[in-house]
């Protein structure tokens, strides 16, 4: 019962180290809406899903089956870098999503200045298509290394800025303290694709240092449907066996199935039953062949008839052996027949009759 305690134990320890990540949502990506640290956007999820005029949802699946979406789709956590890299299809992709109707918000990670060891790579002698196409570049301002240090990683305010093209068709909506861009919006058919560089606020923690409500509704737009996409960042619905059986709800029969698998474990390892005890059987004791004869000897060959026993034994089998006269035979048959002597020397003499060289 104390192993059985123990390995329970053991199982709660390993099953706690392996849901607290998920828990508090350090697993996922930044920006994600599944985390409650200040790095995520679960609070603004929440936000917007106690407002009863709202219906706020994650997507998991690929971002090409939202498309006919009449909604507001949150793409939180991109990073500037990506937007440059970004392909033909994936801006007509974005283009379509907004031509049909939704209202298509991509917000950047806040970036630290740009540097010399920063500098962004890439393929000099072509244009990004996010140029070509959109007519837009997203830029970030040159900094010294002590700045990009003070900034940190995550940091809270933002370097990044767009530079939108004449007649571009690009409408900025904010601006920073140089003036230039940080949130633009431009319209696509029936709906628009929204640019946000100063994403901070949207944040967990940006939200509870303050909470910019005029943000969060020109974001959100006039939809009463908004979709937190989580596939962006790499958090899909691969249809796992976890994802199966938390949807069925067969997490009891799980538990259960692991039970049983338990107790037939113990089953195997131990019994129930207190075992019987073993029967005590006598054992010929000898260390090796040759002690065993001598013991089974000792229990079936009376003393006086062993040097008898051992001459029936050579009989037998003398065609087996060098040929011996007859003459040596008759002395060792006398010999055999010699009172008042020990078996023994009875049969060391028999010994040294037939083995005497002539």
């Amino acid at each position: 019962m104390l192993a059985i305690a123990l390995l329970g134990a053991f199982i709660y320890l390993l099953m706690r180290i392996a849901t607290l990540p998920l828990e508090s949502g350090e697993a996922y990506p930044a920006y994600s809406s599944l985390r409650a640290d200040p790095r995520g956007t679960l609070a603004l999820y929440e936000s917007l899903a106690a407002l009863s005029e709202l219906h706020v949802t994650r997507n998991f699946q690929p971002l090409p089956k939202l498309k006919g979406a009449q909604a507001t789709l949150l793409l939180l956590g991109e990073s500037y870098r990506q937007a440059s890299n970004w392909s033909e299809e994936e801006l007509k992709f974005y283009e379509s999503l907004a031509n049909q109707g939704a209202r298509v918000v991509i917000a950047f990670l806040p970036e630290p200045p740009q540097t010399s060891t920063r500098k962004q790579g890439g393929h000099r002698d072509r244009i990004p298509p996010i140029i070509s196409r959109w007519r837009l570049a997203v830029e970030t301002y040159d900094g010294t290394e002590e700045q990009a240090e003070q900034a940190g990683s995550m940091p809270r305010d933002t370097w990044v800025y767009f530079d939108p093209g004449d007649k571009s068709g690009w409408r900025p909506l904010d601006t920073n303290d140089q003036d230039d861009p940080t949130l633009i919006e431009r319209d696509f058919g029936k709906g628009q694709i929204v640019l946000l560089a100063e994403s901070y606020p949207l944040s967990n923690e940006g939200l509870r240092a303050g909470r910019d409500v005029d943000l969060i509704e020109l974001l959100a737009g006039s939809h009463q449907q908004i979709v937190f996409d989580e596939s962006h960042l790499g958090v899909a619905n691969t249809g796992s066996i976890g994802t199966l059986i938390r949807r069925y709800r067969l997490t009891g029969a799980f538990a259960v199935m692991l039970l049983l698998g338990l107790l037939f474990l113990w089953k195997n390892s131990t019994s129930l039953i207190p075992r019987a005890a073993e029967p005590q059987v006598a054992v010929a004791l000898g260390a090796d062949a040759q002690s065993g004869l001598i013991n089974l000897l000792k229990r079936s060959v009376p003393v006086e008839r062993v040097a008898h026993a051992c001459w029936e034994r050579w009989t037998d089998t003398r065609a087996l052996g060098r040929p011996i006269g007859d003459q040596r035979v008759a002395l060792a048959e006398r010999e055999l027949g010699a009172a008042n002597q020990s078996p023994v020397a009875i049969y060391k003499n028999i010994q040294n009759i037939l083995t005497e060289k002539t």
